[in-house]
């Protein structure tokens, strides 16, 4: 997850969870030895969630108890320690969502396209909205990029482009006052009636019936919580 996720608990349970900054171990910086940028991260819309098998699952459980273990080393090699074995955990993660979301039907060269397509998506998506804008930038063709996509079985390029929309749409709508016709400036629309389609198409009302559905269940909980 990155910072760009809000988290909201729906029930209880027991959570492990290994937590890092960019001057720890920088995703970026580092694609070359990990190769998990918008696999793992920076992908669009997209939450990566990955279903362990229980060989695989004894396999993380004894990698987080090393973690465990190094955190209390005291010496001059835990940080580059630290580093190893996230490195470690971070490609067996990519590993594992690479064959379960189809990514072997592609070679390294065509991999390496969608991953930068999924990246563009996620820095440009509220001022490009077509999938022609992404080609161009990948000096590829639209249907170049769309007949990558259909080999992995997944999403269409175009519904990745706006569920990334939908996504900082949702996310303004909730947490900020902005009025719809801000939020649409925003995310690059050019007249409200063009966003107002798009969010009624993917969320099933229009944004102001949105907002009000979220501002009428909040004042609810404050009542319920009086």
């Amino acid at each position: 997850m990155t910072e760009f996720h809000t988290i909201e608990i729906v029930s209880e349970g027991i959570l492990q969870f290994i937590r890092f900054n960019r001057s720890f171990y920088c995703i970026l910086k580092h694609d070359n030895q990990i190769s998990c940028k918008s696999i793992l991260f920076f992908g669009a819309s997209q939450l990566p969630v990955i279903s362990l098998t229980e060989k695989k699952t004894v396999i993380f459980k004894n990698l987080i108890n090393v973690f465990k273990n190094e955190m209390v080393s005291k010496d001059k090699l835990q940080l580059e320690m630290l580093q190893i074995l996230l490195k470690r955990f971070l490609i067996l993660c990519t590993r594992i969502y690479k064959n379960q979301n189809n990514y072997d039907m592609l070679d390294d060269v065509n991999v390496n396209i969608v991953r930068e397509f999924n990246f563009l998506v996620e820095k440009y998506f509220n001022t490009k909205h077509l999938v022609s804008d992404y080609a161009e930038i990948l000096n590829k063709s639209p249907k170049t990029i769309y007949n990558l996509f259909s080999k992995l079985d997944t999403k269409t390029p175009l519904h990745y482009i706006q569920e990334r929309i939908m996504l900082e749409a949702r996310r303004l709508l909730r947490y900020t006052d902005n009025s719809i016709k801000e939020i649409a400036y925003e995310i690059g629309f050019e007249d409200i009636q063009s966003f107002s389609r798009l969010f009624k198409k993917k969320e099933g009302v229009f944004p102001s019936e949105f907002k009000k559905n979220i501002t009428s269940r909040t004042y609810c909980q404050l009542i319920g919580s009086n």
